[in-house]
């Protein structure tokens, strides 16, 4: 992704806002965020003001789940969803050891989660099978200028 970033035309999401919890969960009841979740007791989402804002000067790129891809594509159909993907569970897993920072347990949790992930794979509009890095950077980049 670190490739694309000075494309014409496209914001890339590098700005983070604090809120406090309570104005989180305000900001949840008024359906502020495009995408949110809670991990390890804190929220982390995404404003659709803020995107709505960005996109009327430039396009967006966002790396997010299918739970919030999904919901973006709610909130903006015109969206386009590109999922990238291991060649294999194996290789992935194979990746994820060898990275050696992960427990067993860890990596069998993100192998569940990639099978939920890949199970909506049919819902994007663009798969791409990272098996070669420079392969999987040109695959994107086409789709984008495509876009």
């Amino acid at each position: 992704v670190a490739r694309l970033i000075g494309l014409d035309n496209v914001f890339q999401f590098k700005h983070y806002f604090f809120l406090s919890r309570e104005e989180f969960e305000r900001r949840i009841a008024e359906d502020d965020f495009l995408e949110y979740d809670e991990h390890f007791g804190n929220y982390y989402g995404t404003p659709k003001s803020f995107v709505r804002d960005t996109l009327k000067t430039k396009s967006v790129i966002m790396e997010i789940d299918v739970v919030g891809s999904l919901n973006a594509k709610k909130t903006f159909p015109e969206c386009v969803l590109v999922m990238v993907v291991p060649p294999s569970l194996d290789e992935l897993k194979r990746r994820l050891s060898g990275r050696g920072s992960e427990t067993e347990a860890q990596i069998e949790n993100r192998l569940a989660r990639m099978e939920y992930e890949l199970s909506h794979k049919d819902l994007y509009d663009y798969i791409i099978v990272n098996d070669d890095l420079e392969k999987a950077i040109a695959d994107l980049s086409k789709i984008i200028d495509g876009e």
